[in-house]
């Protein structure tokens, strides 16, 4: 890097960039060129266009602007592509020089290589599972084997960007990357790249920096140049082990509220009987209180009690640990029923009233604690000269709780400040800021741990707004650009397999019954496989039945409608009452649907809809469903924006209680034609 990193820099002076560098590895747990994807995927938060330069590469033309020779309305990811000696013909891509788009595209495309385990000790680690989820065969001649719809957004960088020189080289060369397989003398390696950046210093010697040492613990101060090494030295150490619990989601409130409420237990037995083991042993009390404090732990995390808030504009924790507390003792209750004893039931209305008052007081002593850690929250206001005035004026007297880190007209140059600045909260005093936050860069901007808060004022109220915030006496709303937390998506999981298992007698035979009758209107086969859009945009094959002709999309993918001639005769009524998606039952057991949830498309449609549709990604935060509220609220040819909406609000909204009015909807749906 000694070698390669001066030339990062020179290009960086020249065409306007930053230039991050390590010289660690940036995953522990994997081969060093894994760490690659994290590092891309921290700085797409903070930078439009992310161009990775592997450390064997010298960048060796200056004049030629990367961004000039990208066509971003075709692509979100470019790669160079190196013919193949053995096979003309064939090709294969070269993940040590590319360029990424920050969009949710292109995150998800990184994320599904990431995710691909089986190749973290493969030869080639990241490149290999990137050419797999391509289509492409990882042995010679790297032929496609597969279609793929993520090459859809691929594009192809001129060989020039990626010139390997000794094996797959360009006559024009803008980088040199000296990653020979038979390269095996790493002095040679050394003296080939001293040689190309002491040509290119030659020609371009004022973007050059004046020295650069071979130690990169201490790297060049070059005003453009930040380096992880210096990010995480002022950040102290590595991740400790509390560190990355805590990112697997463990909070040390758990064993506070575990602590407290079983103290609560015993307390209330010794107030009550003197001991609360009389006649008992104590290893027969402590196994049952420690049931009722499991159970109790269990319910209070699904009802969001260890959701993390923003440090700005939390709400009361009252509410919800009265409710955790009522659903906890209500479980117990019942288990009595059963002649189940966890505690007398005299202790339970108590242990309720106590438990809440101790699970309030956890959090607001938690909450300090936090605050005494972090400091005020550093705020960026947004909006109007004399909206910031006011709201300056206000947080001035919650000066322990918050101070206004920076003032900006417009969120033109909002990631920039919040780097800038260490921003944690971002408040929005004027609600058009909201149409330009949305949903970029409110995404990656909040992936990083920044809040987002909208101020709100009487106009916005009569939009029936039910969770207002105060913020140094502002009425504000959350904005966040995925609603469900982790607890609830565990709580909707488990609430399918309730179902699941509830329905399974009736199912398996209606399934028999519609399946033979599926083979004598339409032969085989009677299922019908077909790849579709799932969560997070993941795609999996969805299995439903067989309702159309063979051909019948001979000429490529076509959105059904109602009446569609293609549908087999005898069948129509299967897909006018929704049997057919029953085999799809299949893939909630798998985990890949949800009994209710945005319907999942094809992929050959959704990047259209995403384009076309602001804010469309977002459906893809929970499982598809069989059944959602835009199947019971609209129309079979309702237009895609306006179900969009059905599904924004069903995302933002969701609980059981919901998905069972869905599903009593989707019955009477059923039953009316009404599609």
């Amino acid at each position: 890097m000694a070698e390669s990193a001066p030339s990062m820099v020179a290009y960086a002076r020249r065409h306007d960039w930053s230039v991050v560098l390590t010289s660690e590895p940036l995953n522990g747990e994997r081969p060093p060129s894994w760490g690659k994807l994290q590092l891309i995927r921290e700085l797409m938060s903070t930078y439009e266009y992310v161009f990775w330069v592997d450390a064997d590469a010298i960048i060796v033309d200056l004049d030629r602007d990367l961004l000039a020779e990208i066509d971003t309305a075709v692509s979100d990811i470019w790669f160079a592509r190196h013919p193949q000696d053995r096979d003309p013909g064939a090709t294969v891509l070269n993940a040590g020089v590319f360029a990424v788009h920050s969009t949710d595209w292109s995150r998800r495309l990184l994320t599904e290589v990431w995710n691909a385990e089986q190749f973290i000790d493969h030869n080639w680690w990241e490149n290999a599972a990137l050419l797999d989820l391509l289509g492409y065969s990882l042995d010679p001649p790297f032929a496609k084997v597969r279609e793929s719809h993520w090459e859809s957004r691929v594009g192809v960088l001129d060989l020039a960007w990626n010139s390997v020189p000794g094996y797959c080289e360009s006559p024009t060369p803008a980088v040199n990357h000296h990653a020979r397989s038979d390269h095996d003398n790493f002095q040679r390696r050394l003296d080939d790249m001293a040689a190309d950046r002491r040509a290119t210093q030659a020609r371009f010697p004022a973007e050059f920096p004046a020295e650069f040492p071979a130690a990169l613990g201490n790297p060049h101060p070059a005003p453009e140049t930040h380096t992880r090494l210096e990010r995480e030295a002022d950040a102290g150490t590595a991740p400790s082990a509390v560190s990355r619990l805590a990112a697997r989601g463990f909070r040390f409130l758990f064993l506070l509220d575990a602590a407290a409420l079983f103290g609560i237990v015993v307390l209330v037995g010794i107030v009550r009987f003197g001991e609360p083991w009389t006649g008992r042993s104590v290893a027969n009390f402590t196994s049952r209180f420690a049931a009722a404090t499991a159970l109790q732990i269990v319910v209070c995390y699904f009802a969001g009690l260890y959701e993390r808030e923003p440090r700005l504009g939390a709400r009361s924790w009252l509410p919800k640990a009265v409710l955790s507390m009522a659903i906890g003792v209500g479980a117990q209750a019942a288990l009595i029923a059963l002649d189940v004893y966890l505690m007398p039931r005299g202790n339970l209305l108590p242990w309720a009233v106590a438990g809440a008052l101790a699970l309030v007081v956890n959090r607001v002593v938690s909450r300090r604690l936090a605050a005494r850690r972090h400091g005020p929250a550093r705020v960026a206001l947004v909006g109007a000269d004399d909206a910031i005035e006011l709201a300056r004026t206000h947080l001035a007297a919650a000066h322990d709780t918050a101070v206004v880190a920076c003032v900006l007209p417009s969120i033109d140059s909002l990631s920039e400040a919040v780097a800038l600045h260490q921003v944690s909260d971002v408040l929005l005093l004027d609600v058009q800021a909201f149409n330009d936050v949305f949903p970029h860069p409110l995404t990656e901007l909040e992936a990083q741990g920044v809040s987002f808060l909208q101020r709100v004022g009487a106009q916005e109220t009569l939009l029936g707004l039910d969770e207002v915030r105060e913020v140094a006496g502002l009425p504000c709303v959350r904005l966040r650009s995925h609603s469900l937390p982790n607890h609830q998506h565990l709580l909707k999981r488990g609430f399918d397999l309730l179902l699941l298992l509830l329905v399974a007698p009736v199912a398996v035979v209606a399934l028999l019954l519609l399946a033979l009758w599926v083979r004598l209107r339409a032969g085989s086969p009677v299922l019908y496989r077909q790849v579709r859009t799932g969560k997070d945009g993941v795609p999996f094959p969805l299995v439903k039945f067989r309702t159309m002709r063979r051909d019948a999309e001979q000429y490529g993918a076509e959105l059904s409608t109602a009446g569609d001639p293609r549908v087999v005769r005898g069948l129509g009524w299967m897909r006018s009452t929704r049997c057919d998606e029953l085999p799809q039952l299949w893939n909630v057991l798998r985990g890949e649907m949800s009994i209710v949830g945005p319907r999942p498309e094809r992929p050959e449609f959704t990047a259209e809809f995403a384009r076309q549709i602001p804010g469309y990604t977002r459906r893809s935060e929970l499982p598809p469903g069989i059944t959602g509220l835009a199947q019971v609220q609209g129309l079979y040819d309702t237009d895609a924006a306006y179900k969009v909406g059905y599904d924004l609000q069903y995302v933002s909204n969701w609980s059981p209680v919901l998905d069972i009015q869905i599903l009593l909807r989707t019955v009477w749906v059923i039953v009316m034609r009404r599609v």
